[in-house]
């Protein structure tokens, strides 16, 4: 066991393939989570596209036709001129649907919108939950299912190389540890990551020098989670087989209870489970102080980015090379973007542990069944009698 605590990113890969296997029988659904979460993050994204409108209601009528020609310059830059074009006919649409009647009306007009986007957004959101929990339950089902399915066809020599209690811990505690890398841990990247990207277009759409000051942070904030994920993986591993010892123990003392009052071991079993919990407490806290680390190490890296541009968008609107109510949706979707990238690095966290469970569960589902059994002998009926010779017995 110990001489598989390094897993190569290569074998990981292929663990996460064979459990993402398991949705196969389930593609309708899942192509239904997909599109739900597609919409959710796409209506996410053009929810910050609505600050400047509103900002320009509020402030200023003049403000509802401007769009900045430095602005516009920079865009220039990075999109081409077709699907420029064809962004600036869909604000047209936009500006004399939201624009149109007088400023109460405009703020009418615009919460009602407001409103509507959010009810669709959130609709989305309690559909896409609840897929995801009945694909992880269900898909847990049959994992479980399976496992238990193994253990009955396996042969006695393997039960007797293993502990009861471990063997409990990978059907119960492993096989529930999955249900984060499978269907959520996949629903949860694709979400995250297209809001990522969208919240990652409209600031270069925005300012594409603003943009630029925040791609030195990204190398640093990679290396750190994929620091973060190889430590964490392995303390994991360690956790859930520290975890097992205890199960093991307690299993068989509980069921072996007349054995061990019969040899006077309860001091001895108690010293034996109280190594097991120490060691299960230590690995344990060791693997949530690297875990733990992922998050706020992404967040201030998020923050001195955001300090960042706020001074140099300042100052870009100090000298009008950009409209204030844009420089506020910069702001906006920086400090948006901030979280859905945490929840990439937490999610890195769990499938690290996951993929960890998903191994000791096959493991189990990869030891071959045994298939010869010709060199058994049934006997009908005990002619004589039944001699033991040279047995002795000791407690472990």
């Amino acid at each position: 066991m110990k001489g598989r605590e390094v897993v190569s990113d290569k074998h990981s890969g292929r663990l996460y393939l064979r459990l993402l296997s398991y949705l196969r029988p389930y593609w309708r659904r899942l192509i239904l989570l997909f599109v739900c979460t597609t919409l959710f993050a796409a209506l996410s994204g053009v929810s910050l596209t609505l600050i400047p409108p509103f900002l320009n209601i509020l402030f200023s009528e003049q403000n509802q036709q401007e769009t900045g020609p430095e602005v516009k310059d920079d865009q220039s830059l990075l999109i081409p001129q077709a699907v420029e074009n064809r962004i600036d006919r869909i604000k047209d649409k936009a500006k004399s649907l939201i624009y149109k009647g007088r400023p109460i009306d405009r703020l009418a007009r615009f919460c009602v919108l407001f409103f509507i986007l959010m009810l669709i957004k959130n609709i989305l959101d309690y559909f896409s939950t609840y897929l995801t929990i009945y694909l992880e339950q269900s898909i847990l089902h049959s994992i479980r299912n399976e496992l238990y399915g193994k253990l009955q066809m396996l042969p006695m020599s393997f039960f007797d190389n293993q502990k009861t209690g471990h063997l409990i811990s990978r059907v119960m505690n492993d096989v529930t540890n999955l249900r984060g890398a499978i269907v959520g841990g996949l629903a949860s990247i694709i979400r995250n990551a297209l809001m990522t990207v969208i919240a990652v277009t409209i600031i270069f759409y925005t300012s594409w020098k603003l943009s630029l000051l925040t791609i030195l942070l990204v190398p640093v904030n990679v290396l750190l989670i994929s620091l973060i994920s190889r430590k964490l993986r392995k303390g994991s591993r360690r956790a859930q087989e520290k975890m097992a010892d205890m199960t093991s123990v307690l299993q068989e003392t509980i069921s072996g209870v007349r054995v061990v009052k019969a040899f006077g071991m309860e001091e001895f079993e108690r010293s034996k489970f109280n190594i097991f919990n120490f060691q299960y407490l230590r690995v344990y806290l060791k693997m949530r102080r690297v875990a733990e680390l992922a998050s706020p190490s992404s967040e201030m890296l998020g923050m001195i980015a955001s300090m960042t541009i706020l001074w140099y968008g300042g100052r870009l609107v100090i000298d009008s090379e950009l409209a204030p109510a844009n420089l506020m949706m910069f702001l906006v979707a920086m400090l948006w973007v901030v979280s859905p990238i945490k929840n990439l690095s937490k999610l890195n966290n769990v499938i690290q542990e996951a993929l960890a469970s998903g191994e000791r569960v096959f493991q189990i589902l990869d030891i071959p069944t045994e298939s010869d059994r010709s060199g058994e002998r049934k006997l009908d009926k005990i002619e004589r009698n039944i001699i033991y010779r040279s047995v002795s017995f000791n407690y472990e």
